[in-house]
């Protein structure tokens, strides 16, 4: 207990352990992983494109990044979305159905494409051309030869027999094969579009173009950067959709759906509500959508009745909350002392801690707990729902009103529910606010704190050496640390 936060991993994550200040909160957090986790394996992933990997050793998938979009710190696949396939298991495990290449218990796709290489095994090729005779559609240039030396050079021989056979002996852009096709693509640019800077398989908008020539829309598509995920179960359709951008985004969302009244589940309150507001055209089903920044929800279309209420047909899909009342005025804030924080002291105003000249406040690390008691304005509609709103959080808070605990925020909007809660008059308001480690490690690195004790591990810890260290942190990692905003922010605010 003596050496928080103890063992770092540097730049390569965090331990997750009693240790952090923050750990008493993370059960919110954890909910939020648990929910999404177990709605993102329900039924099957839903995907269109199912790419060849190359033959040889190592079998790698060098992915297209024309396929791609985002920034490069977070590259999402675009409305088409993809997989990989190595040869052994299409072999193996591929079949046809419906004119969708399939695999046993998992996803179904709409059209095979193979690498740009010259080369292909006859096995791998008699795969493809039975593929293809059951059904699906294939796209790619035919081999020459094969990669492999084994019954070399009948082998050869054999590749170019099954080449003519699929491909036929003219040039062809297109010809059924069976009851599939082979598609021949455009002669590849040398556009560097992947990372190992070649091209290895045709342009994306090329099969993009295919499949929407056959009536298939793109799975989601929206006028926002959101990026999404999406399954599909024996009841229903269940998207994942996520706001990448930093600031609260109006979205309109599209989603390959031809049917169902959409329902919005949240992941973070575990709510589960219906989206009144939508159209269905083309086999899309267009909801208009509002996130807050990095907000994430599922919309799910359930094949049967919906298991929720209907919300009326004129009923916004998010309706907009205004801030009735915004309380000002000074907070009492207790801090830890073993953390070095003061016991109690007043906030004439919401301020960020390291803005304090106090150096308790400034490089405190841990939880601090505001309290303020309010009464409501008289502008309050007591029919309506109301929200408490922190405003902005460093980094994650506890609330409780009039005795009640609220729960925990951790992200955007930083707002709970509290209809139920509120009275007329006198209302006691405590919000636990927690922030991370580095704050305390930056002030340990300042007189009179650097240095200031010794720890030494009895059971040879550490090569049972003792060790020079901050009066309140020990890290296995060094390096200058730089302070982060810190506490309740706000401004907070009553909103209906």
């Amino acid at each position: 207990d003596a050496a928080k936060p103890g063992l770092s991993l540097g730049p390569y994550g965090v331990h997750w352990n009693r240790n952090q200040t923050f750990w008493d909160f993370l059960p919110a957090y954890h909910l939020y992983i648990s929910r999404c986790s177990q709605m993102l394996r329900e039924g099957k992933a839903v995907a269109d494109i199912l790419y060849l990997t190359p033959e040889g050793a190592p079998v790698t998938f060098d992915t297209p990044l024309d396929a791609m979009q985002g920034d490069a710190h977070m590259r999402d696949k675009k409305g088409y979305k993809f997989d990989a396939v190595s040869p052994r298991i299409l072999k193996m495990r591929a079949e046809v159905q419906d004119g969708r290449i399939a695999f046993p218990g998992g996803t179904h796709y709409r059209i095979l494409v193979l690498p740009n290489v010259e080369t292909m095994t006859p096995e791998t090729l008699e795969t493809v051309t039975e593929l293809v005779k059951a059904g699906a559609t294939v796209m790619g240039h035919p081999p020459r030869k094969s990669p492999s030396l084994m019954g070399y050079p009948a082998c050869d021989e054999r590749v170019q027999q099954l080449s003519s056979r699929l491909w036929g002996e003219k040039p062809q852009e297109k010809r059924e094969f069976g009851k599939g096709w082979i598609l021949r693509p455009s002669t590849a640019t040398d556009i560097q579009l992947s990372k190992t800077g070649k091209r290895l398989y045709p342009e994306y908008a090329l099969i993009a173009d295919v499949l929407k020539n056959r009536g298939i829309p793109e799975d989601f598509q929206s006028d926002a950067p959101i990026r999404y995920g999406h399954r599909i179960t024996n009841d229903s359709e269940i998207y994942f959709v996520a706001n990448t951008a930093d600031k609260t985004m109006s979205a309109n969302c599209d989603f390959r759906v031809s049917q169902g009244r959409p329902q919005l589940w949240d992941p973070v309150t575990g709510q589960m509500r219906d989206l009144p507001q939508f159209t269905h055209q083309g086999g899309v089903t267009s909801v208009p959508m509002t996130f807050a920044p990095h907000q994430s929800f599922f919309v799910i279309f359930p094949r049967q009745a919906p298991a929720i209420p209907a919300a009326p047909a004129e009923a916004p899909n998010f309706p907009e909350i205004k801030p009735v009342a915004t309380l000002e005025g000074p907070w009492q804030v207790t801090f830890d002392p073993e953390r070095g924080g003061p016991e109690s002291i007043s906030f004439e105003r919401l301020q960020d801690w390291t803005q304090r000249e106090e150096l308790g406040i400034r490089y405190y690390s841990g939880t601090a707990v505001y309290r303020k008691t309010f009464d409501l304005p008289a502008e309050h509609s007591a029919g309506n729902r109301t929200y408490l709103d922190l405003g902005t959080v460093r980094d994650i808070a506890r609330v409780k009103l009039n005795g009640k605990d609220h729960g925990i925020v951790w992200c955007e909007p930083w707002q709970v529910d509290v209809t139920d809660t509120l009275r007329p008059t006198g209302n006691l308001l405590e919000i636990e606010v927690a922030n991370c480690w580095v704050n305390r490690l930056a002030g340990d690195q300042s007189a009179p704190d650097q240095n200031a004790r010794t720890l030494q591990w009895k059971n040879g810890l550490m090569g049972g050496r003792s060790y020079k260290t901050g009066r309140y942190t020990f890290a296995t990692v060094g390096g200058k640390w730089s302070l982060r905003p810190a506490g309740l922010l706000g401004p907070v605010t009553v909103r209906e």
